[in-house]
Order: structure tokens, then C-alpha cells, then sequence
């Protein structure tokens, strides 16, 4: 009963927005972050400068037909060492490709058989990474919370497809090819009583 109550709660909550949700960019646990691992060593980094937004047509909780899109500020990612910091940044070219993109619709929504609150999905879209475009695939999972609703993912992806060349950890070992991009953010809804240009 607790979940049936939860989701209608979350429909009802939802029909009196535009359909819209944003990235809180003010919640502090926002975070993307990159692993690559290879024996002996790992290298990984962070930022929590990630926006973006998910948007329903039909004013409806989160469907099948919903867009999204998300952009990661690459030129914040720490990675602890100002000069590896540095050095990524040039890798990335952050001066002519300063943002990763993520674009597309979600896949059909459906509730966690484990968890009333969570709902998964499959988003499918277009990750655009320092100028080139690759479609992937990423199991999403949406968690009802207090604050809004947490968005959790994790999904490899690979340098070579990006025209990205593995940097060197130390002399003669390079990074791996995989890296694992995990996220976690909050979106909140948007009221339909003003939209994004400010009319009524």
C-alpha cells in the first residue's frame, strides 16, 4: 500500500509542474566522476558542476517519451593533482570542448520490485565528448527522495571511441581504454506557471 501511495503521491505532484525537472545545482551531493584502473593502479577524478534537465511533453511523471539532457563542465574535474589536472585538460581540450553532453529519451519507466520508492529505466541518447558523438545505452535509476528525485547511474565508455589518447599513469602505463563514468545527482520539478522565457 506504503508504494502504490508513493507513486500516486508522485504522479499528483508531478501533474501540477510542466512535466520538467532541473538539476539542483545548489545540492552539495551532486557528483560525476571517472575511474580507470589498471594493475597495480588506478586514476580517477570528480566535479559537481553537472546541469541539465528532464522534460515531459504530457506534464506526466517521467515515461518513455521523456527528453533529457545533461551537460558535465569537464575543465572543473579534480583529480588531486594539480599538474594530472592539468594534463587532462589538454587531453580534453577544454579550451575548444569545454562541456560533455548526454542527450535523449528515457526508456520505459518501471518501479524497483525491491525498493516502493526507486523506478528504472534505460536511457538512450548521445554522448558528445570533446566534439565527437557516440549513442550509448545507460541503466538509470530514479529515487524518490525529500529534495526531489535522485538520478544514479554508472557506464563505461571507451577513449578510442572519442579520438581520446590514454594518458600515462607513470613511465610506460598508460591508462586503460574503459573508464568508468559514474553520476548522482537531484532534480527538482519546475512550475508550469512560468516558463523558461519568463511568460505566464
Amino acid at each position: 500500500m506504503s508504494g502504490i501511495m508513493t507513486y500516486c503521491t508522485l504522479l499528483l505532484a508531478s501533474a501540477l509542474h510542466a512535466g520538467e525537472w532541473h538539476v539542483e545545482k545548489n545540492y552539495g551531493a551532486n557528483l560525476v566522476s571517472f575511474t580507470s584502473e589498471v594493475i597495480g593502479f588506478s586514476f580517477s577524478g570528480q566535479t559537481n558542476g553537472i546541469d541539465g534537465y528532464i522534460y515531459d511533453k504530457d506534464s506526466y511523471f517521467f515515461t518513455d517519451d521523456s527528453d533529457f539532457f545533461f551537460e558535465v563542465d569537464l575543465s572543473s574535474l579534480d583529480t588531486g593533482i594539480g599538474k594530472r589536472d592539468r594534463d587532462m585538460r589538454e587531453i580534453l581540450n577544454t579550451r575548444r570542448w569545454p562541456k560533455a553532453t548526454f542527450s535523449g529519451k528515457l526508456g520505459a519507466v518501471v518501479k524497483d520490485s525491491s525498493d516502493q520508492n526507486v523506478f528504472l529505466t534505460r536511457s538512450r541518447g548521445v554522448l558528445n565528448l570533446r566534439g565527437v558523438e557516440r549513442t550509448i545505452v545507460v541503466d538509470t535509476k530514479i529515487r524518490a527522495e525529500k529534495e526531489g528525485f535522485k538520478i544514479s547511474a554508472d557506464f563505461p565508455i571507451f577513449l578510442n571511441d572519442f579520438n581520446i589518447k590514454a594518458p600515462k599513469l607513470v613511465a610506460f602505463l598508460k591508462v586503460s581504454e574503459e573508464i568508468i563514468i559514474t553520476v548522482s545527482f537531484t532534480l527538482v520539478a519546475i512550475s508550469t506557471e512560468t516558463n523558461a522565457t519568463g511568460e505566464k
